[in-house]
């Protein structure tokens, strides 16, 4: 498996809504409807994309000095793949 991590541009937003809707027991309604879009906006967020398709996310963010993981979510078909 081949990917690579970059950081998010505004055209992956609809991708990393599908990949949190497939993760229902992940990410509550308040997680994917307003949570995640406006940490997406605030946060410093990259993804990991196999063949122009986004396959996982993260997002990160400082506090107290000290650098957080705010989401982190993998498509289900790469559990397990060294990914997330």
């Amino acid at each position: 498996m081949k990917y690579k991590i970059r950081v998010m541009s505004e055209a992956d937003s609809q991708s990393i809504r599908e990949l949190v809707n497939e993760l229902p027991e992940w990410f509550d309604e308040y997680a994917r409807e307003k949570a995640i879009p406006s940490d997406l906006r605030h946060q410093n967020t990259f993804v990991a994309v196999e063949e122009d398709r986004v396959v996982g996310f993260i997002t990160l963010f400082f506090a107290e000095g000290r650098l957080n993981i705010g989401w982190l979510a993998v498509r289900r078909y790469y559990h397990g793949k060294g990914i997330g």
